[in-house]
Formats: structure tokens, sequence, C-alpha cells
């Protein structure tokens, strides 16, 4: 038998009418693929068959088949585990979709859906309110301009583990039963069902060294508090602190940890580079500390105080006068406010350069100004030093012994006075200047500049304001250099 030849007609609805999308003449066979992708819609066919005695005859256009285009969207997320409360749900876009239609439900609580939404003319739909913690499952639908809809989307499933926001103490306390506070995880679904957390752990850690205590402390509580009881007083030491929500089907992930240091070391922030020579000074507070107490030096001579500075109220510090160019290194102890007490900690040094504006624009402000390569700078400034004759540091002053197993370099801490008893301290290498011609006689050091800092102006809440300058044994021998050259030159 002949193989038949026919003609094809295919058309869309479209609303009240019916538009043409293709036709094909002399389609051999008695099947058609159609050349184009379709969108969704609604679909009418036709066919019609030529003779095969005579090719000149063909037969009536057949019944109209209708046909359904119901491509479905593809989910793209989210998926898994998300710590995001208000997600946002998206899929891709299917030929012939003018508005999309969501479907969201709780799988954690039985109940109606949480969100039917359509009419949306975009790829997502973002929840508009938080979702508790629990497990999550949605669909997609696309409608065409003209009513037709496509088949739902394969079903997508997420969970919720945000975590509670974790309060508690600041960076340093003296308090050593503290009490931590929690956001309530629970909520009211957007269909009026409850849910959310049913009770919650909270896991505190203790650094010892390079070491970590896991689970130092760990309770599980339905309550959004927790104080250390009295009994279990933390030792003094650095902590941290996290809480996490649970649900009957659902584990949330961890807060972001609450680090503190129960003994009252401050924490200060890092000081950048620059030419300011008076840098503003800034640290956490300390929980139960009435007042701090600031210590600043040059790096060179680090026991040697340029600054020293009690009674202060808040959590700032700018020097008064300029520091000059050149790093220093800062520490702070807080005071207790129950008996005004100094902290048995001083903080972690931080360090910090100032150098001139040229050194800034050529990116030379690296950490340190080496003692070899900075005579020339500091010879130019030597008619203007003048240096305080405050009472100084001395430097035979040892650390608490407490100190010794809880600070990560004992070098890197000022002296203070044992037991925080008061000394009374003197500048050895000043306490006779005006009857001395200490500038005529230099420190000179192998490396031909002294590395000795032997100026030093020591300051107390009561003398701030008076004038205080740091002098280098370098500067001394360059200065009383300078001044024998100009003699000989006079009597030349």
């Amino acid at each position: 038998a002949a193989t038949p030849v026919s003609d094809i007609w295919l058309n869309q609805l479209k609303g009240t009418r019916s538009e043409n999308i293709t036709k094909e003449f002399g389609v051999t066979g008695t099947e058609w693929q159609v050349p184009q992708s379709l969108g969704i819609g609604t679909y009418q066919i036709w066919v019609r068959t030529y003779s095969a005695v005579d090719t000149a005859t063909v037969s009536d256009w057949s019944l109209q088949k209708v046909f359904r285009v119901t491509t479905q969207p593809e989910t793209v997320g989210p998926a898994g585990r998300i710590a995001d409360a208000t997600p946002g749900l998206s899929w891709e876009g299917v030929q012939g979709g003018e508005t999309y239609r969501v479907y969201l439900s709780s799988l954690s609580v039985v109940g109606p859906p949480l969100y039917d939404v359509s009419g949306l003319d975009a790829l997502s739909f973002t929840v508009p309110t938080d979702l508790p913690i629990g497990r999550y499952r949605y669909w997609v639908q696309a409608s065409s301009a003209y009513g037709d809809r496509s088949a739902w989307s394969l079903p997508q499933d997420f969970q919720i583990v945000s975590s509670p926001e974790l309060s508690g103490p600041s960076s340093a306390t003296f308090d050593t039963t503290p009490t931590f506070n929690w956001t309530d995880m629970t909520a009211t679904l957007p269909n009026g069902r409850g849910g959310g957390a049913s009770s919650y752990d909270f896991r505190l850690d203790r650094l010892v060294g390079s070491s970590r205590i896991s689970d130092y402390i760990f309770i599980n509580t339905t309550g959004t508090s927790y104080t250390i009881p009295a009994g279990q007083e933390l030792p003094d030491g650095i902590y941290q602190a996290y809480v996490r929500a649970k649900s009957a089907d659902t584990m949330g992930d961890y807060s972001t940890r609450l680090e503190f240091f129960v003994g009252g070391r401050p924490v200060i922030q890092q000081i950048p580079t620059g030419t300011n020579q008076q840098p503003l000074i800034q640290w956490g507070a300390v929980d139960g500390a009435s007042s701090y107490e600031i210590f600043i030096a040059n790096i060179l001579a680090p026991a040697k105080a340029i600054i020293r500075e009690a009674g202060l109220a808040s959590t700032t510090y700018q020097p008064d006068f300029a520091l000059g160019q050149g790093t220093f290194r800062v520490w702070i102890r807080a005071f207790r406010a129950d008996n005004g007490a100094a902290g048995l900690y001083w903080s972690k040094a931080v360090d910090f350069t100032i150098v001139s504006a040229d050194e800034m624009s050529n990116d030379r402000g690296t950490g340190q100004i080496v003692l070899a390569a900075a005579g020339d700078e500091l010879l130019s400034a030597s008619t203007t030093i003048s240096v305080g004759m405050l009472s100084g540091m001395d430097t035979t002053v040892l650390r608490p012994a407490s100190h010794v197993d809880t600070v990560d370099n004992a070098a890197e801490y000022p002296a203070v006075d044992v037991n925080h008893e008061t000394v009374e301290l003197t500048e050895e290498v000043l306490s006779d200047w005006q009857n001395e011609t200490w500038w005529e006689e230099p420190v000179v050091s192998t490396a031909g500049v002294s590395a000795d800092v032997n100026a030093v102006s020591e300051r107390s809440s009561s003398g701030r304001g008076s004038l205080f300058a740091s002098v280098f044994g370098s500067v001394l021998s360059l200065v009383a250099a300078r001044r024998r050259d100009d003699e000989e030159s006079e009597q030349s």
C-alpha cells in the first residue's frame, strides 16, 4: 500500500478565539512531530489526507482534536537546612506562563496551608513573615494569559534552622555567675497554628590556653534565660557561649558565639596606622567596672610609661598631646565597682603606629620605625624636644604571679604593682636633671644608636593636662652630637 500523504492544521485557543499556530502540507506517514515548543495552553488540530490513486483528490478536514499543554514549573530552592526565616521560594519559568501560584505548607504542624498566593508575575516569592524552626514544603503552578494552568511542580522541601539571638556578659566581666538571655523561638504560624521551638540547648565552652573544654556547662531548658548558679562560679578565663532551639522534628543551628572574659580583662579595638599623633583608643566595657586605667609605652621600651592614667570613666581615650611618630603599645585594666580594687588582668597589648604623611602616602606605614633608619627623622625634630619631669616607671616592679598562666605572652603586659598596692616610682636617669649636663653625655649602644628609652612621663587622673613627652636615648645622642658640631663650628 502507498504511504499516505496528509496536511495538518494546528490552532491555539486564546480566550474566545482560535489562532493558527502552524500549517504543514504533504506530510508523509501517519504521525507528525510539532516543529516548535508549545507553551501551556489549549490547542486544536485537524488532518486531511490525499488519495493514493488520485493525488489531486483530498479528503475533508477531520473533526478537531483538542489537547492541552501543562508543562510544570521546576522549583529551584531553597532546599535542605537554611537559616533564613523569610526565605525566597524560586522556580524556573515555563513557556506561556504569565503568572504563577505558590502553595506553602508546614510539615511539622498539621493544618491549612501557610500561604496560597496566585497572580505572581515574578519567578520567586519571599515569605513575608518569619517562619519558626520546622520543616516545610511548597509547590508552584503556572497560568497563561488566557487562564490555562500548568500541572503543579514536584514538591520542594526545606527546613528552617534559624538560631536565637544570644545576649549575656560584655566582652569582659567581674561577674562569676553571669546571666544569659535569648530570643523566644516559639511562634504562631501564618495559618494560626502554634509552632517553633519547644526547648533550647545552652552550651558554654571554656578555653584554657590552646585547649577547649567543650560543654563546660550544657543544659536543655524550656526557658529563654539561664544564670550560672551559686556554687558553680566560673573561674577566671575565657568562655564562649552558644544557644540553639529545638522542636519535635528540627534541631536549629547554634547562635553566633558570645565570647567573654571572666576576671575583668578589657578588650581593646585595633588602632589603624595613621598620621594622627593623638589617636582615639577604644575598648569594650567591663561588666562590674567603675573605672579604667590606661598604660601607653613605646615598643622599644614597653615597661616605660609615656602615659599612665587611672580613673577613666568612659571606654574611650585620646591623648591631649602629640605622641610623635613611632610604634606604641597600649594596655587597659578595669577597677571593680564593688570594692574599688584593680582587676587582676591587664588587657592584651595592642600595637599602633604613627607615621608621617609622606610615609602614609608611600605606603610605608607597616608597623614599626627601625632605629637604624630613623636617625634623620629623629634629628630633624631635636630642636623641639621637651622632657616631662614627672616620676617614671620602676622596671623592677613585677606583674602579679597570678598573671603567669593566664596570659599569652608575659612580655606583652606592662609592669604592675604586686597585689595592686601603691608603689612609689622614681625616674632614676633624670632625677637630678637640673644639676647635670645629661644631654652632653649620650649613651651609645654597640649598634651606634641607643635602644634605651630614658625620658618617661607617668600620668595620674589628677595630673592630666601636664606636659608629657618620651625622649629616646638615640635622640639624645643625636642631639648631643649636633650640639658638639655646632660648638666646633663656632670655635673655628
